[in-house]
């Protein structure tokens, strides 16, 4: 795989990048042209006995200006660039790896409850997808969360745990889970006898509930994400069992939450939009913006695993974030900024592909031994988060399907075979290496295995996977955002937070 590649922007302009260096640099057409006569040899048919190909591009640039990008080119081959990558084997995981991971989870999640008080109709658990999963109305029960918690606390307190100090981030999810609200408030005030830690609590929620539970959720500091698709057109997809629109009952809560808790509202409440052919991301974005004075993160629908009687429903529903900017995508991005795709998607791509990149005091400090990442973009097993199902089936996630459950809560205890779990991960890396060692998503790679529709096929295919063509033309439109966009650079480097 060549380390360097060479990309012209929408608008002209020349630019390099080197794998190797992890350096972006604006270069005069003629370094790619050393290039490509270095790479068939011919570098002397450049300038010192010039072929047809070379007397053409003497003729172009002029030799005074071939000489010097030429020595230039030279030069720069000596100190590293245009050299050759090759991606190393992949890490074999260990048990006792997936342990150390578990000891150092600091973000837990409760499925308190699969029910729900609403059928939206675009809902990744209706009829709409294949991936559905049976809804049974469950209930996880508070011993489920504490015996979880009994498991984790040894090994926070153990010397597997290398930082002990940091705060535990305690997540409710459903279907609603204010629908199962006792089990949040036991596990909350359970959390609060556990010693020497800090918890802290969030939750999604479809805000139908707020005017119930509000006070407590206040008291305990609660960080709320709210769904909210926009106005009441755009709310229509969200009803009520009997097909009734949320949108009065969920704007009424909010506007209460609102008005009695100023200060909690500033500090703790985010929203959440999914984008459909209802609304836009202009009428969403004004909506939320002037009535509640937040940025709401906006996402298209799902579009993995449609049923195929559904694919027109859902042809007709989905819209693209580009398709519904419409003319107003430079005030857009502007507005919504690291909350907008095209921005959040430069974030990722300068955080993977700069070299200035420290996610720790220890990697500011000492350079890694390796800039190259191991197979595929999937998170290290509980290193992001541990996820306990209404089934109390245990994943490492809340956007995965069930099928891929690596452990289970019975009788209150934790079941979790950390071998068998490192042994199934080796084994779905070891079909997707072959693929991994010639994509040039190197550094970046953000394809869940969880997420491919034939990972337990013998040959899964990865939608990911870049060839040398499509890095370049990816790299290409990172650049045109950078162009087209007047982006503000200390915006950018002091509020941009990635996750």
């Amino acid at each position: 795989m060549n380390s360097t590649l060479f990309i012209t922007s929408s608008h002209g302009n020349h630019y390099m990048y080197d794998f190797s260096k992890r350096e972006f640099m604006h270069v005069h057409p003629l370094i790619h042209i050393c290039y490509l006569f270095d790479k068939v040899q011919m570098l002397d048919k450049l300038v010192q006995s010039p072929n047809e190909e070379g007397l053409s591009v003497l003729k172009k640039y002029g030799e005074e200006n071939v000489k010097y990008h030429l020595n230039k080119y030279i030069y720069m081959k000596s100190v590293g660039y245009f050299g050759f990558i090759e991606k190393p084997p992949f890490t074999q995981y260990t048990g006792q790896s997936i342990l150390q991971s578990i000891a150092n989870v600091n973000n837990i999640v409760f499925e308190v409850t699969d029910a729900c008080n609403l059928a939206c109709t675009y809902c990744i658990n209706r009829k709409m997808y294949s991936t559905r999963i049976s809804r049974k109305k469950t209930k996880l029960p508070f011993n489920a969360t504490k015996a979880t918690l009994d498991y984790l606390v040894p090994l926070w307190n153990s010397e597997l745990n290398k930082s002990p100090y940091k705060d535990i981030i305690i997540g409710f999810y459903g279907g609603e889970p204010l629908v199962n609200f006792p089990t949040i408030k036991e596990c909350v005030e359970y959390c609060k006898k556990i010693p020497q830690r800090i918890f802290k609590f969030m939750m999604t929620t479809n805000g139908t509930l707020l005017d119930q539970h509000m006070d407590f959720l206040v008291k305990n500091n609660f960080r709320l994400t709210i769904s909210l698709d926009g106005n009441s057109k755009g709310q229509s997809y969200r009803t009520f069992l009997n097909g009734k629109n949320s949108f009065n009952k969920v704007y009424s809560n909010l506007k209460l939450l609102q008005k009695k808790y100023p200060i909690f509202w500033e500090k703790n409440i985010s929203f959440n939009s999914v984008l459909h052919n209802r609304n836009n991301v202009n009428d969403i974005h004004q909506f939320i913006y002037n009535e509640f004075g937040k940025i709401p993160e906006i996402h298209p629908l799902n579009n993995s695993g449609i049923r195929p009687e559904q694919r027109e429903k859902f042809k007709k529903m989905f819209r693209p974030y580009e398709t519904t900017l419409k003319q107003d995508s430079n005030r857009l991005i502007k507005e919504r900024f690291t909350s907008d795709p095209h921005i959040f998607g430069l974030c990722q791509f300068l955080l993977w592909y700069g070299r200035n990149q420290f996610f720790d005091f220890e990697s500011f400090l000492y350079a890694p031994e390796s800039n190259i990442k191991t197979t595929t973009g999937t998170c290290f097993p509980f290193s992001r988060k541990l996820y306990v199902t209404a089934q109390q089936k245990i994943l490492v996630c809340e956007r995965i399907s069930h099928q891929y459950a690596l452990g289970e809560i019975q009788n209150n205890n934790i079941i979790l075979d950390t071998e068998k779990i490192a042994e199934t991960y080796n084994s779905y890396y070891s079909k997707l290496y072959p693929q991994c060692k010639t994509c040039y998503m190197i550094n970046g790679c953000h394809q869940c295995i969880f997420q491919l529709d034939d990972l337990n096929s013998k040959v899964p295919i990865c939608k990911m996977y870049k060839s040398e063509e499509q890095m370049s033309n990816y790299i290409k439109n990172q650049i045109d955002v950078l162009e087209e966009n007047h982006i503000n650079y200390e915006k950018l480097f002091k509020e941009a937070i990635l996750s």
